[in-house]
């Protein structure tokens, strides 16, 4: 049976959406069972329940206050169905709840607020310090820095120095191949 109830509500026009370059309208309490909008061929009134009103139309709006208009619904499809679109010029406040409503305002309002972070530093110290200082903190930079620092230094250097120290490290390297080679395939070892 048809429910008209399924399609009753107060629908409001979506300001910032159109599809097909027309207006959308939709009920704020349940924007995805309850809409009107246009399909490119018909405007379509979507209800509670998946029921689906259709009128076959080119026009920019669905028509309004138009009792003798034929609306086809998805389940009855050879009979027609009159429809009562009312609109209500306004841009007032609705009854219908909003999904993102105003905060309320704060109870503690600043005062001053600075305009910008300072880029002058402090010369007071902080007064929380850390709970694990040094006891022998380091007052200024060594005296004596090296004159040839390391550009890849070792993430794991060795503990002691080697008994045999390399040369200067080549940049063609020589891969030794044994004659012991054992190769592997389809799990056959050869």
């Amino acid at each position: 049976l048809f429910n008209p109830n399924n399609f009753d509500g107060l629908y409001t026009f979506i300001h910032d959406q159109t599809l097909f370059n027309r207006p959308i309208w939709e009920v704020p309490q349940s924007p995805n069972d309850k809409n009107i909008h246009y399909t490119g061929s018909s405007w379509i009134i979507n209800g509670e329940s998946h029921n689906i009103l259709s009128h076959i139309s080119d026009g920019y709006y669905p028509p309004e206050s138009d009792i003798t208009a034929q609306w086809i619904h998805s389940s009855f499809p050879d009979q027609v169905f009159h429809v009562l679109i009312k609109c209500i010029d306004s841009f007032a406040p609705i009854s219908a709840p909003t999904s993102s409503p105003t905060q309320a305002p704060t109870l503690y309002p600043t005062y001053s607020p600075s305009v910008a972070p300072t880029h002058i530093p402090t010369y007071i110290p902080t007064i929380d310090p850390t709970g694990d200082p040094t006891s022998i903190p380091t007052m200024e930079p060594t005296s004596n820095p090296t004159s040839n620092p390391s550009t890849n230094p070792s993430v794991s250097p060795t503990i002691g120095p080697t008994d045999l120290p390399t040369v200067d490290p080549t940049n063609h390297p020589i891969i030794f191949i044994t004659e012991d080679i054992t190769h592997i395939s389809d799990g056959i070892m050869w």
